[in-house]
């Protein structure tokens, strides 16, 4: 999600990354609030292998997509599926803010022209070239939103890349 919004930091090596938790959460530890800081906006969008781990804080997005145990050796993991990740996926707050900036991404790159827009879209987060009849269709969806939900033509791009994003070609690997 982050490399499709334009945001992923590629840096390799360096500092682990706190990424925001909720207070509920920081609320269980066993010194609330102590022993995790949040790092700087411009620090935190890099790949998961920099998170940092504190085995008695379980970050709750990695924790709903299987995260390892940390207590223990893990010699086999499982996979879930389960709905509470879907509904993360549509309505989790990271996902949300990315989806936003991946819309600001695309009116930025493609300001004049939505079905290039739509275009680039599919391409970034499938890896193909969409279909005229698919392009239409998305169009049709994005001006549903702004004329009959009458949402403001960027948070209907937005909404459009959480479907997107929410997509089984951009969440699976076949």
């Amino acid at each position: 999600m982050l490399d499709v919004a334009g945001l992923l930091d590629q840096r390799m090596y360096g500092e682990s990354v706190y990424p925001k938790i909720p207070k509920e959460v920081l609320a269980g530890q066993s010194i609330p609030g102590n022993g995790w800081p949040e790092s700087k906006p411009e620090d935190s969008n890099r790949r998961s292998i920099y998170v940092h781990v504190k085995r008695s804080l379980r970050l709750p997005i990695l924790s709903m997509y299987d995260q390892a145990d940390t207590d223990s050796s893990c010699p086999t993991r499982y996979v879930t599926t389960v709905p509470t990740q879907a509904l993360n996926l549509f309505n989790g707050r990271f996902t949300q803010e990315t989806a936003t900036v991946f819309a600001s991404r695309m009116l930025k790159e493609e300001p004049q022209d939505e079905s290039a827009r739509v275009r680039r879209a599919i391409r970034l987060t499938t890896g193909r070239t969409p279909s005229k009849a698919e392009i239409e269709r998305d169009l049709g969806f994005i001006h549903d939103l702004v004329q009959n939900q009458k949402l403001p033509v960027e948070r209907a791009w937005a909404q459009y890349c959480v479907l997107l994003l929410n997509m089984n070609e951009f969440v699976y690997l076949d």
